[in-house]
């Protein structure tokens, strides 16, 4: 997406980042010749995983999936109806947007959580930095997913069975 203020890009079929980096730096260097552009205010990578689930005993089956170590009131174990969480970590160089949220399709028939990181560093940056910048940006996404899920998601995602 190009506009007046903004270029971004995205894929439906992810075929791993560095492909994603490859053909991205393709774009952004194509824009930054055509505009000159020397300086940028934000970079950002965002990852969000729709992870398909099955209700236990209709409540979400949230420890399945991911490590959310809350204390609620004093309430360790807190059994999940629904499930809609957003926040913001502050880091040195930008933020993290982070949301977890159950969702259903417009048939009702498959709930899944979705799993939404923006990591977005809110500087000034200068553009002859981005290859560097857009690897850490993955890296950062990359690793608040590893944090954030569980071994037994992990093998999941490997092609191993829940």
């Amino acid at each position: 997406m190009l506009s007046i203020d903004r270029f971004s890009y995205y894929t439906r079929k992810y075929e791993g980042h560095q492909k994603f980096i490859k053909e991205f730096l393709r774009l952004y260097n194509l824009l930054i010749q055509t505009f000159d552009i020397k300086i940028f205010n934000r970079l950002g990578w965002r990852y969000i995983n729709i992870i398909p689930y099955s209700r236990e005993d209709d409540l979400l089956p949230v420890n399945e999936f991911f490590n959310l170590e809350m204390n609620i009131a004093q309430n360790k174990n807190i059994n999940f109806e629904n499930l809609s969480l957003v926040f913001i970590s502050k880091i040195d160089v930008g933020n993290i947007t982070t949301k977890v949220e159950s969702i259903i399709k417009e048939n009702g028939e498959q709930e899944a959580f979705l799993l939404d990181i923006d990591f977005a560093y809110t500087k000034n940056l200068k553009s002859e930095s981005i290859e560097n910048l857009i690897k850490k940006a993955h890296k950062q996404a990359r690793d608040f997913f590893e944090n954030s899920i569980i071994e037994k998601y992990r093998q999941f995602l490997r092609g191993e069975s829940l």
